[in-house]
């Protein structure tokens, strides 16, 4: 006597269809163009600009940066992961230092 059992949902079709996904989402990624930079000296510097945007644009801030002792400044990958998202006015409030004072260098 045969042993009924339920059938069985085809695993390998939701497996294929997650690698088949991944692998687009991968080819798409993969496909974009770098965007590319603002050229040096364009945007307005306020006290809501990120350090990261400043330095940027204006490379020649960054031993002002260092001189107000904003230090993780030197540092490339620090620079990166940092200050990207710390403005002017909150490295001001951090170290201490007078915004006009920063802004006049």
């Amino acid at each position: 006597m045969e042993v009924w059992e339920p059938a069985r949902p085809p695993y390998w079709v939701i497996e294929v269809t997650g690698l088949a996904i991944w692998a687009f989402d991968l080819w798409r990624t993969m496909g974009q163009r770098p965007r590319p930079a603002t050229s040096c000296g364009n945007i307005p510097v306020t006290s809501n600009s990120r350090v990261a945007e400043v330095v940027t644009a204006y490379p020649e801030t960054i031993p002002v940066f260092l001189q107000f002792g904003f230090t993780m400044i030197a540092n490339p990958i620090r620079r990166h992961a940092v200050a990207r998202s710390v403005s002017l006015e909150q490295v001001c409030r951090l170290h201490h230092v007078d915004r006009e004072a920063l802004s006049t260098r």
